[in-house]
């Protein structure tokens, strides 16, 4: 198995490659605290949930869940690293899940109905005809007289 060396440069503008050491940092907090923290969360969600929407059974439902999690996070490890990987597991199926649901027929309302319209209406913004009559695919642009242009970079 190869292993990449990141340069000091790259890494300062993009540390791609401590992606394992920071899964490795969160492998460090103790259980305990993790479970509290995920308790914490969930008995936030379950208030959420009964005083604000007024669902009471899901509420019960997250408490229950939310000690489980507490209890077995603090007295049984084996429950609750097996309550993580399903939770890392389900995380993966949703997101997958997600993405394919929203951003596919994003897409294809969006950008395949724009550029439908773009065509009817004959506009073409990248200038994309191809061979062309000119001598070279150069844009001329007026000259900026106004030196306060640039100095504006937003």
């Amino acid at each position: 198995m190869s292993h990449f060396e990141q340069n000091a440069v790259s890494r300062a503008i993009w540390p791609w490659t401590a992606g394992a050491v920071l899964a490795a940092d969160q492998k460090k907090m103790p259980r305990p605290m993790r479970a509290l923290i995920q308790c914490v969360v969930m008995v936030v969600i379950a208030l959420l949930l009964y005083f604000w929407i007024k669902h009471e059974l899901f509420a019960t439902i997250i408490l229950v869940l939310a000690g489980v999690v507490l209890i077995s996070g603090v007295a049984v490890p084996p429950v609750f690293d097996a309550i993580e990987r399903f939770g890392h597991f389900l995380g993966k199926i949703v997101s997958h899940a997600l993405t394919w649901i929203l951003l596919v027929p994003f897409y294809y309302l969006c950008f395949a109905v724009g550029h439908f319209f773009m065509t009817l209406r004959g506009k073409d913004p990248m200038c994309r005809e191809f061979p062309t009559s000119q001598a070279s695919y150069w844009v001329d642009r007026p000259a900026i007289k106004n030196l306060d242009y640039y100095r504006k970079q937003h």
